[in-house]
Formats: C-alpha cells, structure tokens, sequence
C-alpha cells in the first residue's frame, strides 16, 4: 500500500497541472515512487546498457582485427615488392656490369677494325698509285710509255687550242742503235737505252713537260705552251747533254760516242684537226735529221709540206 500523503501530492499536481493549462503525464513520476518500486527499473536500464556496450566493442574490435590482417597482408605484399625490387635490381647491376664490359669489348674490336681499314686504304692508295705508275711507265727506261704519251698530246691539244697557245713536239731517235746492240749486246742495248732515258729525263725540268718512250730507241718530249724558239732550245739542250755524257759507240760511223737526231714541230693546235698531225711533223723533221746530219735536229717549219724550204735542221759536232 502507498502512504496517501503521496497520493495527495498526485491529486494536487494534476489539479496544479489542469490550473496551469498543461497537459499531464498519466504514468506517475518515478521521482515520486517508492524507492523499492524505482530500483528494479534502474537496474533493468544498466544491464541494458552494459549489454550495447559489449556489442559495440565487440564490433569494434571485430572491425579492428579486420583492418589488422589488412595492413599485414599489406606489409607482407610490400615486402614481397620490396624483395622483388631488390632482386631486379641486383640483376640490373650484374647484368650493367656485364654489358658494360662487352661494350667496351665491342668498342676496342671496333677500334682495331677502324685501324685495320685505315691500314688497308693507305695499301690501295700505295697500290693504285703502283698501278698508275705501271699502266702510264715504260718498265725499262721509267719514262712515260706510248699510252701515257698518246694521253698527255690528246688533253693539251684540247687545252691549248681552246687557248689558242703554242704546243710543241720533239722526237728524238738513238743514231745507230742496232750496231749498238749488235756490237755490245742487247743488256749494253737496254743500258744504253736507260742511260739516255735519264739524260733527257734530267734536262727536262718544267712540270707540265713529258718525256715518254715512244717506241724501240725513239724518245718523245711533249713541250706545253712552247714556241718553236723553246723548242730549239730545249732540242739544242739534248743534243749538247748526248755529247757531254760520252757513251761509248765504236760501231757508229758519224762519232765515237752515242748520239741522237731530233725533230721538233710546234703548232697552235687546231681542233677541226687532230693532234696525229703534231705527230706526223716531227716525225718528218726527225726524217730530215736522220738522212741528212744525224747528232743534231731539224725544225719543220709551218708552211705547207711540198715546200722544199719547210725544214731546217742543225747539226752538233
């Protein structure tokens, strides 16, 4: 049974609460009830809390453990990135290391070609200018041969007609020469032919000039951009050389040392004609000089060839 006097209190607070307007609560105020009535509820209310409070840290620590095996599942992928790293990256230096070193063994084979072909060029330039030397040289006398000579008269008369200078020709002739070989044999012959061979290589100095072997004991010189006063000279030159040489010749019948006949022709070249017309005048001139003087040389002159007049020859005692 409750005490009226509490009963008296909820009959006057409802008659206060309807004085004052408000609405009331029809359950009674547990500030009011008994304190035995007011302890279970107390206790109902704790246990219902102390039972959320282990639920959520249960949750909690469920979410936890999660995140646990997470981030060690993490780390252990981590450190199976950083061991695979490092195993790349001892390869990568091993393998650097072993490609630097076949670099530098490719590089030094590669240097060692270089010079083996700077090697090889410099033979084919030694062997190209060899061969040069043996398609334009008579192997004997080491003059100019025939193709050679036949070159050089064909570009200078191209040159000197398109320049409308002077071109001239000497062809000289060993007076004599098959006595020669017949009485001293053909090794004195080829000597001799060496010997006079240098002589008219020596007094000949000008670099445009050729001295080539025409043929047998006949000698050619190819005098660019010479008059026919040069070409005297030049001839006159020879002939003095022959005789200041002395070889001896005991078969010839003009002198006792070997001598040359010369002829010279000089002409501005004409490009209607052709440089076998140079050619043709020395070796007439050389004629003249062989019938009639020998030890000297003739010029022929540039009037037409009928004229008796056209040649005229020097001798050299």
């Amino acid at each position: 049974m409750f005490p009226p006097s509490n009963l008296s209190l909820s009959d006057n607070g409802e008659k206060n609460g309807e004085r004052n307007g408000e609405e009331t609560c029809n359950e009674p105020d547990p500030a009011h009830l008994p304190f035995h009535v007011r302890l279970p509820q107390d206790s109902v209310m704790n246990h219902s809390l102390e039972h959320d409070h282990r639920d959520q840290n249960s949750s909690l620590d469920a979410l936890l453990l999660d995140e646990l095996k997470a981030l060690r599942a993490r780390v252990a992928e981590l450190e199976q990135e950083q061991s695979d790293l490092k195993i790349m990256h001892d390869t990568i230096v091993q393998h650097a290391d072993e490609i630097e070193v076949e670099l530098q063994r490719r590089y030094n084979e590669l240097q060692d070609r270089n010079t083996e072909i700077i090697n090889l060029n410099q033979q084919l330039e030694a062997t190209k200018r060899e061969l040069q030397h043996l398609v334009r040289i008579d192997p004997l006398t080491q003059l100019a041969n025939r193709r050679y000579l036949d070159v050089v008269l064909e570009q200078e008369w191209l040159r000197l007609g398109r320049d409308r200078k002077p071109l001239s020709l000497l062809m000289a002739d060993i007076d004599f020469f098959k006595p020669y070989n017949d009485y001293y044999g053909h090794l004195a012959g080829d000597q001799c032919l060496i010997d006079v061979a240098q002589i008219f290589q020596t007094s000949i100095r000008r670099p445009d000039d050729v001295v080539a072997r025409y043929g047998g004991e006949e000698i050619a010189v190819v005098l660019p951009n010479t008059d026919q006063n040069g070409a005297v000279a030049v001839a006159q030159k020879l002939v003095q050389a022959m005789v200041a040489k002395q070889i001896p010749h005991q078969a010839s019948p003009v002198c006792d040392h070997v001598t040359v006949s010369i002829g010279v022709a000089t002409m501005i070249p004409d490009l209607k004609q052709s440089v076998e017309l140079l050619l043709r005048r020395a070796d007439t001139a050389l004629y003249q000089t062989k019938t009639k003087t020998r030890n000297g040389f003739s010029v022929y002159e540039n009037t037409p060839p009928s004229n008796p007049d056209s040649l005229a020859g020097s001798e050299v005692s």
